[in-house]
Order: structure tokens, then C-alpha cells, then sequence
């Protein structure tokens, strides 16, 4: 299993995955998911998907 999880581009423990309605990755992080990558990565990409739902 290790070995397929190398190739498919996982490296480790943590990883935040950011996903659509669609089930598009649409922002990973590797390491800890701290307040700054929340407030500068992930709540940008979620407040743009928000604004775009209806589209």
C-alpha cells in the first residue's frame, strides 16, 4: 500500500485536502493545518467557491 500511495502523490501525515461539490481537489497542504494556512490558503479558495456556486 505504501508503494501506492507513493505514486498516487500522498506523502505523509497530515494532509488537508480542500475538495468541491464535484470532488475536484481544489488545494492540498502537507503538514499541520495551522490558523495562518487557514485564514491565508484555505479560507480564500472556500469564500471563491462560495461566490461561484451558482455559476
Amino acid at each position: 500500500m505504501g508503494v501506492l500511495l507513493s505514486i498516487g502523490g500522498v506523502y505523509g501525515v497530515p494532509e488537508t485536502y480542500l475538495i468541491d461539490k464535484e470532488g475536484k481537489v481544489r488545494y492540498r497542504h502537507v503538514g499541520p493545518l495551522t490558523e495562518r494556512v487557514l485564514e491565508e490558503k484555505l479560507m480564500p479558495i472556500i469564500q471563491l467557491l462560495r461566490n461561484n456556486k451558482d455559476e
